[in-house]
């Protein structure tokens, strides 16, 4: 383990920052490689979650390819000389033609986008894949994540599945799913379970299986040996190529956000005025009341100082939540958010006028290097 504050204070790490430890992000890739070497796997590295060309250079050769979800990301993929695979559920007229030249794969969302577009990923070589609602899910039907709720509008049910006519040897290659969020290899035995149970017709007519991200793969805790037997037991069954295509599970605890106290208000509790936003650079923080682990929290409230964290902007909900601390708080100091790699940066907004954080990267000898800043040219540029 580094020690992250050590190397933020001795970097003089200028405030609010986004930092991603590169040691982490290999630790992650152990347990990845180990299944890639188990079974043959392909692992595609999702990019809606972490886009980052800068960091994503360092590492993403370990991995077969990436998954794009329209034409941005399309194209940064072919710039890292990567396999794409894409799948968006609103093509259009405007797109469809470039993005295909842009990807080795082309996931449909409904029988619409299939016949509207086929022909131009048949064009481009592309492999044709459609996404599927198989109407299984371990999450909660509120949960915002869900794609598999009972009005989702993501993937074809079974009753409304192509014929089976158009698979393999005519146009289908592939079926993509994406049923779990922050999820073990048990979630992933009993998702592979429901599809050979409901989908074996399918499934011994295709070329490739996309079972979507939502593994927390780089997690000590995850169940590699689990992953392996669920995956072999697809493999021994049908001929086919299994692709996963993680984010969090490689970005897993890579990430932290780097934070400065410049006020100190009580209202009722303690509040603790920051330098950053969590509206505009942890906006899920604000919009799903979802809160990251801090540096220094405690979990026993009768020990700890109770702060809430507010960011800089004008926004009132503008909250990184309430937190028990193991010291006192005072006008300067630093505060660390764990885990923020993943869907925080690709989410940034500049409200308020509100630059992005800078950006440093924890490289491989655990020296921090600075790669990115924003200035006010971006925020003319964007607005």
């Amino acid at each position: 383990m580094i020690d992250i504050i050590k190397i933020i204070n001795e970097g003089k790490v200028e405030t609010p920052a986004h930092v991603i430890d590169l040691n982490q992000v290999y630790n992650n890739l152990e347990n990845i490689n180990a299944i890639r070497k188990e079974t043959g796997i392909k692992v595609f590295f999702t990019l809606k979650g972490f886009s980052n060309d800068i960091i994503l250079k360092r590492f993403i050769n370990n991995l077969d390819g990436v998954s794009s979800s329209g034409l941005f990301e399309s194209k940064l993929g072919r710039e890292l000389n990567m396999k794409i695979s894409t799948f968006s559920n609103a093509y259009t007229d405007k797109n469809i033609q470039e993005i295909c030249k842009n990807s080795d794969y082309v996931i449909f969302n409904s029988i619409n986008q299939y016949n509207n577009y086929k022909e131009y990923a048949k064009k481009e070589n592309c492999s044709i894949g459609i996404r599927i609602n198989p109407e299984y899910t371990e999450l909660p039907n509120e949960f915002g994540a869900n794609t598999c709720k009972k009005d989702s509008h993501l993937g074809i049910k079974k009753d409304s599945m192509p014929d089976i006519s158009e698979f393999y040897k005519n146009n289908i290659e592939g079926i993509h799913l994406h049923t779990m969020c922050e999820q073990h290899a048990d979630a992933l035995e009993r998702t592979i379970d429901n599809l050979i149970q409901n989908y074996d017709e399918y499934l011994k007519n295709i070329k490739w299986l996309n079972l979507g991200g939502g593994q927390l793969l780089g997690d000590k805790k995850y169940n590699v040996k689990k992953a392996i037997e669920s995956i072999k037991k697809l493999q021994e069954k049908y001929n086919i190529d299994i692709i996963l295509e993680p984010c969090e599970g490689i970005m897993f605890n890579s990430g932290y956000y780097v934070t400065r106290v410049v006020d100190l208000i009580k209202n009722n509790i303690n509040i603790a005025v920051v330098d950053g936003s969590a509206i505009c650079h942890i906006p899920d923080s604000v919009y799903k009341g979802w809160t990251k682990d801090m540096i220094g929290e405690v979990e026993d409230e009768k020990e700890g100082y109770k702060y809430k964290i507010a960011g800089c902007s004008c926004y009132a909900g503008d909250t990184f939540g309430e937190y028990y601390l193991n010291k006192k708080l005072e006008i300067g100091d630093v505060i660390v958010f764990e885990d923020t790699a993943s869907y925080t940066m690709v989410k940034n907004n500049i409200f308020n006028g509100i630059s992005f954080p800078n950006l440093y990267v924890i490289d491989i000898n655990k020296n921090l290097e600075k790669v990115k800043n924003y200035g006010y040219d971006i925020f003319k540029m964007i607005i």
